[in-house]
């Protein structure tokens, strides 16, 4: 079965494991595959329950938790993204994180801002104030609840429906609906970066690359790599560095710059010997998270034989 979409001037199919876009010119009828790049992600099997949209310019294959998006690039070719862990999260709750002021009596933990851990406990305050805290070995630490959702287990989407601006899926019962503000984000990320709640992954990984010299080994000039790294918020990444020998992983914070559109460099000092190619992932799973990588440098030596 073929399920078509209007997409401006092309029609996107669903076939077999692929999206193809169809014109018709007279009685004849060009097909062309625009999927191999994500071919490998899908089966017949995961198709066969699978949904195909069309939201605001995007073409999107609905298979559970997982969505893959298309949008024609500058030379008409589809760009692939994909976005996972969409669905309900049954049993979830609200997540609570130490605070960094605390009222007579309290505690303030070393690592303020970070997720508290324990039961949370509220109290009413003779002033009517709500407080919140956890308890670790007779000292009471002051915590704050936020707008996230932790724990629970997840419930992948089954049924998607668009009207091309307006995308929703239901999930346990529930209708969900995707923001549709994507042109128009504001400086601020909170509203926008999360799954109901929840902390989506942030994630870029390069291809392997041979540097132009696929059978030499080379060897990494010692905290070469550089990173221009664009983000409104600070938030903490791991850039992992792997390499046919084997991978090292590096723990980075990226503070929240003073200025619009301000980029900030990291410095990785990875040393990687030997290698003949190279893959460079960052990532970061932090609630509202988001960044750019705006571009990457290294230098190498081709080892001599």
């Amino acid at each position: 079965m073929v399920t078509c979409h209007v997409l401006k001037k092309f029609e996107y199919c669903a076939w077999g494991y692929f999206i193809v876009p169809v014109k018709i010119r007279g009685t004849k009828i060009k097909i062309s595959c625009k999927s191999r790049d994500i071919a490998p992600l899908l089966s017949a099997d995961r198709l066969s329950s699978a949904y195909l949209s069309v939201w605001m310019g995007y073409a999107i294959i609905c298979s559970g938790e997982q969505f893959f998006l298309a949008r024609p690039n500058r030379e008409g070719e589809p760009q692939w993204y994909m976005l996972s862990g969409i669905g309900a999260h049954p049993g979830d709750r609200r997540a609570f994180r130490y605070s960094d002021k605390a009222e007579e009596g309290y505690h303030i933990h070393k690592e303020a801002h970070s997720l508290a851990e324990g039961e949370v406990i509220s109290l009413k305050a003779e002033n009517g104030k709500t407080l919140y805290f956890v308890e670790k070995a007779g000292k009471k630490y002051a915590v704050y609840p936020t707008e996230e959702r932790i724990g629970g287990s997840l419930l992948p989407a089954d049924i998607t429906v668009s009207d091309g601006r307006l995308l929703c899926f239901s999930a346990g019962g529930e209708i969900f609906l995707f923001n549709n503000d994507i042109q128009e984000l504001s400086y601020s990320t909170q509203e926008y970066y999360s799954f109901d709640g929840h902390a989506p992954v942030y994630l870029i990984r390069t291809h392997f690359d041979r540097a132009g010299l696929p059978v030499s080994e080379k060897s990494s000039e010692g905290e070469s790599l550089y990173l221009k790294i664009k983000s409104t918020e600070t938030i903490p990444l791991t850039v992992t560095v792997s390499t046919d020998k084997g991978r090292s992983s590096f723990h980075k914070l990226i503070t929240r710059p003073s200025e619009h559109n301000a980029c900030r460099i990291l410095k990785i000092p990875e040393r990687a010997h030997g290698w003949i190619e190279k893959q460079i992932e960052i990532r970061a799973d932090e609630y509202a998270s988001p960044f750019a990588l705006c571009s990457m440098a290294y230098k190498y030596q081709v080892n001599k034989n």
